[in-house]
């Protein structure tokens, strides 16, 4: 599960829940797609 990110210099470092990080650029719905991501990861463990 995604628990947040660091935005600099238009690209974002999001952390999960194990503490991995990857690096990707900002768009505008990061967070709808992050919270998206959350519900389907949450789905796929029930």
């Amino acid at each position: 599960m995604n628990k947040g990110y660091v935005y600099k210099d238009g690209k974002v470092l999001i952390i999960d829940e194990n503490g991995k990080q990857k690096e990707t650029e900002y768009y505008d719905n990061l967070d709808e797609i992050l919270i998206k991501e959350n519900l389907i990861e949450e789905m796929k463990k029930n």
